[in-house]
């Protein structure tokens, strides 16, 4: 049985470190509820958690933060975007993933916010002038996600920061696509608001995601239930950032995040470098393809398209050659009818930390082979 390729990254990261695993393991043999009682253990794992959060506000260079542990990067979003008061306008764009468009939208159905969505006027991505004529009186949130997830296109998201500081608006990034992938700063963005996840580009393991946030700003909370603290109280303690993390929290992934942020963080140079050079290679090899569309983005993202050929049936036949890549919508419908390929949706290629040269020279030769057999004239 052969080996897979898999370009499948930007979906979930397939390398996993040593370390990560390790800090993991220790975790499930220490297991015990962090900060829940008085034992070694419980407070061993607490004061892991604490690391963690300190070495999040320290990679994206926020030191002056809230962090909230959830269990991915979609709780981290809605936790952000429905902390938006009732009459609220609110801005975002077609780049986005559901995972911003569909509590917007449903707020929006409910009447709780007005909504305006932008469209990129250039290849690189949403910037300060597409926002700056959307503004209101009332705009009370802008949320763009750095780095694209259908494309890769990269939205301006420094000069949308400039623009919104001075006016005093909430901005929140969706860093899906960016965080882990290469340097991130809060402050050089300008944004108050940051969410990722953890199995994606910091490679560490599903089913923890955190949103990072300006002290300043009142998140509210999505669930109700105990926090460890004030328990005398039957109402939801106020305070951060225990009052947004009702429950168990996974202290094993978290525990494993924190080895996964000093992995990344070790290693990001050589990401960022292997990512960009196999991502330019792939789209090199295809772009001379008679009738495809090529987008080279950030990430070491690559979507291809072809008028009439669907990319579900361009993904099954890679797979039957071995090769994982992600087909169809992408779970962005506005990007795809920005794109003008809704019909067929894309096939994303997503290189990552393990690929390797020759294995994208194997993908173009594949899909080169692939895409000429349909004769679509």
């Amino acid at each position: 049985m052969s080996l897979t390729i898999y370009l499948d990254n930007a979906a979930t990261e397939r390398y996993v470190p040593t370390e990560v695993m390790r800090a993991y393991v220790e975790a499930v043999n220490r297991k015990a509820n962090a900060s829940r009682g008085a034992h070694r253990d419980g407070v061993w794992l607490g004061l892991q958690i604490y690391r963690v959060r300190e070495e999040i506000k320290a990679m994206l260079d926020y030191p002056d933060a809230e962090v909230v542990f959830t269990k991915n990067c979609t709780e981290a979003l809605n936790l952000a975007i429905r902390s938006v008061s009732a009459g609220a306008h609110v801005i975002t764009a077609v780049t986005e993933h559901n995972s911003v468009l569909r509590p917007l939208h449903e707020m929006q159905r409910r009447g709780k916010i007005t909504l305006d969505v932008v469209s990129p006027e250039r290849p690189r991505g949403v910037g300060a002038e597409e926002i700056r004529r959307a503004l209101r009186p009332n705009t009370a949130l802008v949320v763009l996600s750095q780095v694209g997830n259908v494309t890769g296109i990269r939205n301006d998201v420094e000069a949308v920061g400039e623009l919104l500081s001075g006016r005093g608006i909430p901005f929140l990034v969706d860093g899906a696509q960016s965080v882990g992938h290469g340097a991130v700063s809060m402050r050089r963005i300008g944004c108050d608001m940051l969410a990722a996840p953890a199995h994606k580009g910091l490679h560490g393991l599903q089913g923890v995601g955190f949103l990072v946030f300006n002290k300043r700003l009142k998140i509210k909370p999505l669930l109700y239930g105990g926090t460890g603290t004030d328990s005398v109280n039957v109402y939801q303690p106020l305070s951060y950032p225990e009052g947004l993390e009702a429950g168990t929290l996974d202290g094993a992934g978290i525990c494993a995040l924190g080895a996964a942020i000093r992995w990344t963080q070790t290693h990001l140079d050589r990401i960022e470098r292997r990512e960009t050079q196999y991502a330019a290679r792939l789209a090199e090899s295809l772009g001379d393809i008679e009738g495809v569309r090529v987008w080279l983005g950030a990430s070491g993202i690559v979507a291809v398209h072809r008028a009439g050929l669907s990319s579900a049936y361009v993904a099954d036949k890679l797979n039957e050659a071995s090769i994982a890549v992600r087909a169809g919508l992408h779970c962005a419908p506005l990007m795809h009818r920005h794109l003008g390929t809704t019909a067929e949706g894309v096939v994303r290629f997503s290189a990552g930390y393990a690929n390797r040269l020759w294995e994208i020279e194997r993908v173009a030769e594949v899909v080169r082979r692939i895409v000429s057999r349909q004769n679509l004239s």
